[in-house]
């Protein structure tokens, strides 16, 4: 499954300081080196890190809320800040910071709750930070580490009071967007059910997830709910081209090709306009080997609109497969002349696909990797009808793809 993620590359605001009681004096220390931060003078974090070990290691200070919060801020330092030999040397800083200020919250009993309310703020950006390694584990296909850090995410959530992470662009939205994913990977697809709908229910406008819960009811055997859901969303999506290929599969898939060129062609009558139509009835009859039928539809689909690339592709590719019968019969062929005839017929047909793959390859939204696919096929064309120059830029696009 694929899916585009981003990863936040700023912090919210400076990290939260603030002084301490003098009794306190270990702790202090550390709340004075880190006032340095935003200075010339950088804080020393390896000696804050010592002077928090001391304390941690003092039965008076050892559950000290101040000591806590200024424990999860130097962490937090190391993971922005840090040298790369201090962020090597402590790979969970980030989690520590975590762990570090909800022990602050928790142990905080002064009356006014500073620390407490300093820890929540600083735990802001500490969510954008788990987001950043979520989407690095998901990438690495450590999925569970990833589900970690999302579920974490969501106990910060509350804290935030002015839409902080919202103007990050993260919300319980984008956590449950990754959270779904990744229980996808793991096949937990209860969990990735629920956290599907719980985008759906919040009004999540993507037409990828019916998508998805539709393939996970596919995995699980429910064809029947996998196109209700479909059907459902292709009411609200009627353009969408994903949600419609994905019903033509299940419908393709069963047998159910008659059936739903039936369906298609009562909605044609009813909306003539609508390219999708004309677009899916093409896929069917071209999956029944209908290549004239889908030949026809394709071109109705590109009268309606003439930047329908998608169209353009299938068309050329009705061609290059109306070619492959004449193949046969060349080979079969007894005479020369014969022969030549038959080649002529088939260069034909590869000159007729190249004309709509130029129309497709201009498709600005097509991925390097399909423009990559769609070139090579068209450099063997060129090769076959001998058109060098055109062979020779599709191998020019190809070595350009792959730089």
């Amino acid at each position: 499954m694929k899916y585009n993620l981003k990863v936040f590359v700023t912090v919210i605001a400076l990290l939260f300081g603030g002084k301490l009681s003098a009794q306190k004096y270990i702790v202090e220390n550390v709340a004075l080196e880190m006032d340095k931060r935003g200075t010339t003078e950088l804080p020393d974090l390896d000696q804050c890190i010592a002077w928090i070990e001391k304390a941690e290691g003092n039965p008076k200070t050892a559950n000290f809320y101040e000591m806590w919060f200024y424990k999860g801020l130097t962490y937090l330092e190391i993971f922005i800040n840090g040298s790369e030999e201090q962020k090597i040397s402590r790979p969970n800083s980030l989690q520590i910071a975590f762990e570090s200020f909800f022990k602050a919250i928790e142990t905080d009993v002064s009356k006014k709750k500073k620390i407490a309310e300093k820890s929540k703020a600083n735990l802001l950006n500490v969510a954008l930070g788990l987001y950043n390694e979520g989407v690095i584990q998901y990438q690495n296909a450590d999925y569970k580490s990833c589900i970690t850090s999302m579920k974490n995410i969501e106990k910060i959530l509350p804290f935030e009071k002015e839409k902080e992470l919202e103007m990050k662009n993260l919300t319980q939205q984008t956590v449950n967007q990754l959270l779904y994913i990744s229980y996808f990977a793991l096949s937990e697809y209860e969990k990735a059910k629920n956290h599907i709908n719980q985008l759906i229910e919040n009004g999540f406008e993507e037409p990828k997830i019916h998508s998805d819960l539709a393939n996970i009811y596919i995995l699980e055997g429910d064809t029947v709910k996998a196109l209700e859901i479909l059907s459902t969303a292709r009411e609200y999506y009627p353009e969408n081209t994903s949600l419609m290929n994905a019903e033509l599969d299940i419908f393709i898939k069963q047998g159910r090709s008659e059936e739903l060129i039936s369906k298609l062609s009562g909605a044609i009558e009813s909306n003539p306009d609508n390219k999708l139509y004309y677009f899916a009835r093409a896929v069917s009859y071209d999956n029944m080997g209908k290549y004239n039928e889908a030949e026809k539809d394709y071109k109705s689909a590109i009268d309606i609109d003439p930047s329908y690339f998608d169209a353009f592709y299938n068309l050329g590719v009705v061609y290059v497969n109306k070619s492959n019968p004449l193949t046969v019969q060349y080979e079969e062929a007894k005479t020369m002349a014969e022969q030549d005839k038959i080649y002529e017929e088939i260069l034909s047909w590869y000159q007729k696909a190249l004309a709509e793959f130029e129309v497709a390859l201009d498709n600005p939204d097509m991925s390097n990797e399909d423009k990559f696919i769609l070139a090579e096929t068209m450099k063997k064309l060129y090769a076959k009808t001998q058109d060098m120059d055109k062979f020779r830029q599709m191998k020019l696009l190809m070595e350009s793809l792959q730089n």
